[in-house]
Parts: structure tokens; C-alpha cells; sequence
């Protein structure tokens, strides 16, 4: 019986040594591989595996200057609530092999300036995005897009193939009015004529918008 004491108090032992050193090991050096084999780098982070912040990340193109993170562990992998404190707040559970991405509960809402047009405001609402991957195999959200370029405020479709990403765009009678799509290097915003305001003299603009915006540019 003794015996039988001293091997579980040893096991016992042994697995809150474990837990302590995870929990005191800097994020840094849990993290920091498996992410740029992903195409993610970051400047520095500070934390451990439950609460933190990155800082500078890069991530296909996109650039946040922090994130800050907290996360839970269950049966079916890795919940993260993360937020850069201005534009987003999200939640993602990933696989402990982290081939399977789930994005949920997203809110993003930041205004985009060009020099040769007025601020656009995007809001987004994502229910759920589902990567496999990192290629994106289903997306369930809703957007808004304000500007004193367009005569309503359009409502948007999310859609993805893979790579690419989608919002389609709509007035409130439901008549598409346009096209927002991105491979996370450039947006391609196409806008019918007839969705822009045309008692804004700024503007000289026939035919409707389509461009084509490098990432970096916009959100600089």
C-alpha cells in the first residue's frame, strides 16, 4: 500500500512539475515554429499558453501592430479569444494538429481612406469561417460598407474559394450594386454606377469604380 502511495504521489508530482514549467514557459518558444510554417511571423510576443499579447504580426500580407490573446483547452482543441484593442474582436478554436481553423464571433469595423476618394467604412460580421489548411472551405457573415461615395448603405455577402474572398454587394431592394474580392495581396473593388451619389462633385466618375488597391497601400 505504501508502495502504491509513493508511486502516485511521485506520478502526482511529476505532472504539476510538467504543468508548471508549461505555464512558465514564454510563448515564444511554443509557438514561434509552427507559425512560420504557416506563413505567420511576429516581432515579439510576450505571455505564456493561457493569456498574452504578439506584437508586429505579419500574416499574408496583413500587417497588426498587437494582438492580444487568451486561451482555453478542451477535448477538440485550442479556443482563442483574440483582439487588437481598436478594429476586431474573434474567437478561434484550432485543432490540436492545426489543420482545421474555426473562426467565429468576429467583429471588424475600420475605415479605409485612398487619396482620390472618400473614407470607406467596412463592417463585418463573421458568424463562422472554417479553414482547412489555412484554405477556406466555408464562410457564413454579413458586411457593411458606408461611404459618402455611395448613394445607401450597401450590405454584403461574404463568400470564399480557397485563397480568395468575396463580398458581394447589395442595396437594401437586394439589386447587386457590386464586388469587393481579395487573395490577401490586392482588393479589387468594382461598383456600379448606379450605387454612386451623384451630387458629389468631388467625384468625376463614369461608368462606376474598379480598382485595383495593394493591401499595404489601404491599410497604411
Amino acid at each position: 500500500m505504501k508502495l502504491l502511495l509513493k508511486i502516485l504521489f511521485s506520478i502526482f508530482a511529476l505532472l504539476v512539475i510538467f504543468l508548471v514549467v508549461i505555464f512558465f514557459t514564454p510563448i515564444n518558444l511554443i509557438v514561434k515554429a509552427p507559425l512560420q510554417s504557416y506563413g505567420i511571423s511576429y516581432e515579439n510576443a510576450e505571455g505564456n499558453i493561457f493569456s498574452g499579447d504578439f506584437r508586429n504580426v505579419e500574416l499574408a500580407n496583413l500587417s497588426i501592430n498587437n494582438i492580444n490573446y487568451r486561451n482555453s483547452y478542451s477535448h477538440i482543441g485550442l479556443k482563442t479569444n483574440i483582439t487588437d484593442g481598436f478594429y476586431f474582436t474573434s474567437t478561434i478554436i484550432t485543432s490540436f494538429d492545426l489543420r482545421k481553423i474555426t473562426v467565429g464571433n468576429t467583429k471588424y469595423n475600420r475605415d479605409f481612406k485612398l487619396s482620390f476618394i472618400p473614407v470607406i467604412n467596412i463592417e463585418t460580421e463573421l458568424e463562422e469561417l472554417i479553414l482547412e489548411d489555412f484554405k477556406c472551405k466555408g464562410i457564413n457573415g454579413d458586411a457593411y460598407i458606408k461611404s459618402r461615395i455611395f448613394k445607401e448603405r450597401l450590405i454584403g455577402e461574404l463568400s470564399c474559394t480557397d485563397d480568395s474572398y468575396k463580398i458581394i454587394l447589395f442595396d437594401r431592394k437586394y439589386n447587386q450594386l457590386g464586388l469587393i474580392t481579395t487573395d490577401f495581396n490586392y482588393i479589387y473593388l468594382n461598383i456600379k454606377d448606379s450605387a454612386l451619389n451623384e451630387n458629389l462633385s468631388i467625384l468625376n466618375i463614369n461608368g462606376g469604380i474598379s480598382l485595383k488597391i495593394p493591401v499595404k497601400d489601404l491599410l497604411e
